[in-house]
């Protein structure tokens, strides 16, 4: 069984006991060696997107293991708790952090039209053509294959580097990525150019 130190067990006493300044100790003893910690496992991940989840840990930890007493003090022991409380904090960081990477993969494709800038949004174009226009950008889009739609999705729509798509998607280079996140594009404008066409064709008659 692990012995924690007693700066630990004080704090998860205080925590336990509901004490005011149980939070801002707890916050202020493991801000800086988490955000380390974040910054250097996860480095594409900016320094508000760390705090936010530090934050959350923080809560977790609080709400499901002190407030619930599944981590306790008892005779001036630790129960419940066989790493120390960074560990066990940057598990539960490094947790949420992987389930919003693979959230944001199975994100569904939306809110495509602005994004790729093919749609006029000016107020003296008829609203049955912006509509037209909206479907057209859907189904040029859903011609695509998966791994074209989660390029172009991730660099339009969520504002992605290559660097950051590279990451998501468990790809080996960004350069090759980019490369390939032109021709993606162009697929599209060409569905998308070609779709038009036949829509003009077909309101013609």
């Amino acid at each position: 069984m692990k012995q924690h130190q007693p700066k630990e067990i004080q704090l998860i006493q205080s925590l336990q006991n509901h004490e005011n300044t149980a939070f801002s100790a707890l916050y202020t003893t493991y801000q800086n060696y988490f955000c380390r910690w974040a910054k250097k496992q996860f480095p594409l991940l900016g320094a508000e997107k760390i705090e936010d989840i530090f934050q959350n840990a923080l809560i977790v930890f609080i709400e499901k293991f002190i407030y619930t007493g599944r981590v306790r003090v008892e005779h001036g022991r630790v129960i419940g708790l066989s790493a120390s409380v960074l560990s066990f904090l940057t598990t539960i960081g490094r947790n949420m952090i992987l389930t919003e990477i693979n959230k944001a993969k199975r994100m569904p494709i939306s809110s495509l039209e602005q994004q790729f800038h093919l749609v006029d949004t000016a107020a003296d174009v008829p609203q049955e053509f912006q509509e037209m226009r909206l479907q057209l950008v859907r189904k040029a889009f859903e011609q695509l294959k998966e791994k074209e739609k989660e390029v172009l999705y991730f660099k339009y729509v969520m504002g992605y580097s290559y660097e950051e798509i590279r990451v998501l998607m468990e790809l080996e280079s960004a350069d090759s990525l980019k490369t390939l996140g032109a021709r993606y594009m162009k697929k599209f404008r060409k569905h998308f150019k070609r779709l038009s066409a036949e829509a003009e064709l077909v309101t013609a008659y």
